[in-house]
C-alpha cells in the first residue's frame, strides 16, 4: 500500500517526459528539414540568396518560437488530461506538415507554380491552427492557475496577454487563407496574403519578448519579496531565541 502512490507519481512523471521527448525529435526534424528545403532551390543571383536566407530565417523563428512557447506551457501544466493530448498531438502533426509545406512554397517547379495560390493557403492554415492550439494550451495553463495550481507562481495577467497575442496571430494567418488575400502588390512582389504573415508575427515577436523581459523582473520581484520574508522569518526566530535565553539566565540568577 506505501509503494501506492509513489508507483502513481513515477507514471505521472513518465506521462510528461514522453510528449516533451517526443516533440523534441518533432521540432528538431522540422528545424532540420526546412534547412533542405532551400538545396531544391538552387540559387542564380545574390538577391536569390538574400530571398532564400529570408523565408528560411522566417520559416525557422516560427517553428524555434513554437518549440519553445509549447514547452514552457507544457511545464505550467499542473494536471495533464485527454484534450491536452489531444492538442499536443494535433500541434505535433501540424509542426510537422510545416517543412512540407514550406517546400511547396519555394518550390520553382511550374506544376507547383502553378498551385502557388492553394499551397500558400495550406501554409497560413497549418501555422493559424499551430498558434490556436498553442494559444488554446496557454488558456488551460491559466484556468488550472486560477482555480488554484501554479497561480501563486505564475503571472497571470501576462500569461492571459500571452494567450490572447497566440489568438490574434493564429486568427490572422488563418484569415489570410481566404482567396481574397492573394492579391499581387507592388512591395517586394508579395501578395497581401505574404504580407500579412509578416506583420502579425513581427508584432507577435515584438510582443512575446516585451512579455518574456516582464515575467522576468516579476519573477526577480517575487525571489526578492521571498528573500526578504526568509530573512525577516530569521530575525523574529534569532530574536525570539534571544529572549528565550535571556528569560533563562535570569531565572537562574535569580
Amino acid at each position: 500500500m506505501s509503494n501506492e502512490p509513489a508507483e502513481r507519481k513515477d507514471e505521472k512523471i513518465r506521462m510528461r517526459i514522453a510528449p516533451e521527448s517526443f516533440s523534441d525529435i518533432i521540432f528538431g526534424l522540422a528545424l532540420s528539414i526546412g534547412s533542405l528545403v532551400l538545396i531544391q532551390n538552387p540559387i542564380k543571383t545574390l538577391n536569390d540568396f538574400a530571398g532564400n536566407l529570408f523565408v528560411f530565417g522566417f520559416s525557422f523563428v516560427i517553428i524555434a518560437l513554437t518549440w519553445v512557447m509549447f514547452s514552457r506551457t507544457v511545464n505550467l501544466l499542473s494536471t495533464e488530461s485527454d484534450s491536452v493530448l489531444f492538442l499536443t498531438l494535433a500541434l505535433f502533426f501540424c509542426v510537422a506538415l510545416e517543412p512540407y509545406l514550406f517546400y511547396l512554397l519555394w518550390n520553382n517547379s511550374p506544376t507547383i507554380v502553378s498551385l502557388l495560390g492553394a499551397t500558400s493557403a495550406a501554409y497560413a492554415l497549418d501555422v493559424g491552427f499551430m498558434f490556436m492550439i498553442l494559444g488554446t494550451l496557454g488558456w488551460i495553463v491559466v484556468r488550472q492557475n486560477a482555480e488554484g495550481g501554479k497561480g501563486t507562481l505564475i503571472n497571470l495577467k501576462l500569461l492571459r496577454r500571452d494567450v490572447v497575442a497566440r489568438y490574434i496571430v493564429g486568427s490572422a494567418f488563418l484569415i489570410s487563407s481566404a482567396p481574397i488575400f492573394w492579391i499581387p502588390t507592388s512591395i517586394a512582389t508579395q501578395h497581401v496574403r505574404n504580407l500579412i504573415w509578416f506583420a502579425s508575427f513581427v508584432s507577435f515577436v515584438i510582443a512575446h519578448v516585451s512579455s518574456v523581459r516582464e515575467k522576468s523582473a516579476h519573477a526577480v520581484h517575487n525571489l526578492r519579496l521571498s528573500r526578504v520574508v526568509e530573512l525577516s522569518a530569521r530575525a523574529i526566530n534569532i530574536d525570539f531565541c534571544s529572549s528565550a535565553h535571556y528569560a533563562r539566565y535570569t531565572d537562574k540568577i535569580g
